[in-house]
């Protein structure tokens, strides 16, 4: 079916299935959906910071349900009046109703709670996050499109009257800018940028640098690669994402306003200078050795280089897990090796008493010592 003959019908295409009494909404399950790739990509993400996957999904457990309760709050102070006489529709949530910042803040005060219980650095677990977070605000919107909300201005010239530059709203009859489809790409293209960021990125227009290498083997060039500083990622995100709010915030018709201000595009225009600040302020260093992705020198962390750039593995079986105990948890290669140098050798047959002098290598005139 074309996707805009299916965004101009007249059917509800909010309800996705009848389960007895219950109505199953197309708006929950898409939010459920961006919620559980949050959490895979964290949990995956979490162990190149030092953090344990089981602790992303025990956060979840606290941040996804503070989050819906602080998504739902925030919208609802927003529009106050209107709640106050419909006092009944403040829970129904899974008709829409949900603001992104209060969910993140929702989110943010859940984390904190259980950094701190766990004793964890709440940045690095943030870090984490994000780029999952901003994957799940992508998906999301599209739950705006199924209930029909957060569109923009009308569409009244008949050549723009398609999608994805509107969106029909069967409510009002009318065609609208599809300002959800903007969010959602704008989102994505965030992810993107997360993820290269979070794994070290590189510029071409940096030039070459020479690598170390072995006497004897011809030099070859690297480009340096800027690893991020522990937050800034969590940074990056408030900065990109706040950036691409405030004008897509503009266009929309719906927006929660304070007075004459609209509260979002307000909110993001802050959020963009702040974490403009600290992005300028703490600044990655390039890293510039050909290092282990499990190296744990400077550089991996935006901070000057501590080794001598030949460190090809690490030394100490590479970083060690926060695993929410105080106590830092090894990687599965690292107990592998710590099982094998705990082995106990192969007992000798006929030791040699401790009293005897060392034996000069080669010399076997000296009769061994037996029982």
């Amino acid at each position: 079916m074309n996707l805009s003959a299916l965004l101009s019908t007249g059917s509800d295409i909010g309800v996705a299935f009848q389960l007895g009494p219950f109505t199953v909404r197309w708006y929950g399950i898409v939010i459920a959906l961006g919620a559980l790739l949050a959490i895979v990509i964290a949990s995956r993400l979490a162990p190149r910071r030092g953090i344990k996957a089981d602790c992303i999904f025990d956060v979840a457990l606290l941040a996804i349900p503070m989050g819906v309760i602080g998504g739902r709050l925030y919208y609802v102070l927003f529009e106050l009046d209107y709640y106050l006489s419909h006092p009944e529709e403040i829970i129904r949530f899974w008709e829409g109703g949900m603001a992104i910042y209060g969910a993140v803040i929702g989110g943010l005060i859940a984390v904190i709670i259980y950094a701190k219980w766990k004793k964890i650095n709440l940045w690095r677990m943030t870090d984490c996050i994000v780029v999952g977070l901003v994957l799940a605000q992508c998906i999301g919107r599209w739950g705006n499109f199924f209930n029909q909300e957060a569109y923009g201005n009308p569409v009244i010239n008949p050549a723009l009257q398609f999608f994805p530059y509107a969106v029909f709203i069967d409510a009002r009859n009318m065609w609208y800018q599809a300002t959800f489809f903007y969010e959602s790409a704008w989102d994505f293209l965030v992810f993107l940028a997360l993820l290269w960021y979070f794994n070290g990125c590189t510029f071409r227009r940096q030039g070459a640098l020479q690598k170390p290498q072995a006497e004897g083997v011809p030099a070859k060039k690297l480009r340096p690669r800027y690893y991020p500083r522990v937050g800034n990622v969590t940074a990056l995100y408030f900065g990109l994402y706040g950036l691409g709010r405030t004008f897509i915030e503009l266009l929309r018709s719906d927006s929660l306003m304070w007075g004459p201000i609209r509260v979002s595009s307000m909110l993001s225009l802050l959020l963009v200078i702040a974490a403009s600040i600290v992005l300028f302020k703490r600044r990655s260093v390039p890293c510039t050795c050909d290092c282990a992705p499990t190296c744990t020198c400077g550089c991996r962390e935006g901070l000057p280089c501590t080794c001598d750039g030949s460190c090809k593995a690490p030394q100490d079986g590479g970083p060690r897990l926060e695993d929410g105990t105080g106590e830092a948890a090894q990687l599965p290669d690292q107990q592998e090796q710590a099982s094998a140098q705990e082995e106990p050798l192969p007992a000798q047959e006929n030791p040699a008493p401790d009293n005897l002098p060392d034996q000069a290598d080669g010399d076997t005139s000296q009769p061994t010592s037996e029982a």
